[in-house]
């Protein structure tokens, strides 16, 4: 069986949700006295999206196991800087894009950030895009969708029920496009507690999302895909998480965040020399 060896499952308090009703939002409305799922549909549907997800471009994965990581005297301005802005919740500027040249320590700042951020329970889900690594489906953009969606719903556990909802309702859903993928696996779950707030409190929810190594992403166009495809997320008022971006400015990308509508969502935070890294290494040194 596809479940016979899943695990790590925390399952209580599940929704019950009627498949037949749409709230005005368009999203699967809560209710307490039809159908609930029950464990099995859970458990295969999980194990259906882990087979598509890169569960290898996470910051905990044994792909990352040793990846670099910033000594705490090192980039501290840096890091300062970006839990500054995720602690601050801005409703208004949910995208942080952190760029610079090759060797600037950009992977190793995220690296941190997400540890910091998993430990402090404001870490969502993180991607680390990859043309090196081993992992399948490293360096394109049709992982990352669900991806993300895995840990939203390892981290939250009351959004698992609602995602495995949308896959029981379109049994394609993993084979659409990466932007069906994010309204029916990321938004409209999310927007669903939002709306049950009263049930949820989802001042505690975790909130950051963090994709690394963008710019290793083969397909250029894929790159702004997938930038536009964020904005587009995070312009929603309902969606209560900001993505932090890391790349080399590639053409592309600076492309895509010139566009009016990204730029306008957007803090950049470019490692240049008002992050001066000999002065890191000599206040570390």
């Amino acid at each position: 069986m596809a479940y016979q060896n899943a695990h790590h499952f925390k399952i209580d308090n599940l929704i019950q949700i009627d498949k037949s009703q749409k709230g005005e939002s368009g999203v699967s409305q809560p209710i307490t006295s039809l159908h609930s799922l029950n464990i099995t549909t859970i458990i295969v549907e999980w194990e259906e999206l882990k087979k598509i997800a890169c569960l290898g471009g996470l910051h905990q994965s044994e792909e990352c196991y040793d990846a670099p990581k910033c000594h705490l005297k090192m980039r501290e301005a840096v890091i300062k800087d970006i839990m500054s802005w995720v602690d601050s919740k801005d409703p208004y500027k949910k995208i942080m894009w952190m760029n610079g040249p090759a060797g600037a320590g950009k992977s190793a700042i995220a690296q941190t950030v997400a540890e910091r951020c998993h430990e402090e329970n404001k870490l969502v889900a993180s991607f680390f895009f990859s043309r090196t690594a081993t992992m399948t489906g490293g360096d394109n953009g049709t992982k990352l969708v669900p991806t993300i969606t895995c840990q939203l719903a390892d981290i939250i556990p009351e959004a698992m029920k609602l995602i495995v909802n949308e896959l029981e309702e379109n049994k394609m859903l993993l084979s659409h496009s990466m932007e069906v993928q994010m309204q029916n696996l990321v938004i409209n779950p999310l927007k669903n507690l939002h709306l049950n707030a009263n049930t949820f409190d989802i001042s505690h929810f975790p909130h950051l999302v963090i994709s690394d190594g963008l710019d290793e992403c083969r397909k250029p166009e894929i790159q702004s895909r997938i930038l536009k495809m964020i904005t587009g997320a995070v312009s929603n008022p309902l969606l209560h998480i900001c993505f932090l971006i890391v790349s080399r400015p590639e053409l592309e990308i600076r492309t895509t965040f010139s566009d009016p509508l990204v730029s306008s969502l957007c803090i950049p935070l470019v490692l240049d020399d008002k992050y001066d890294p000999d002065t890191d290494i000599e206040t570390y040194l």
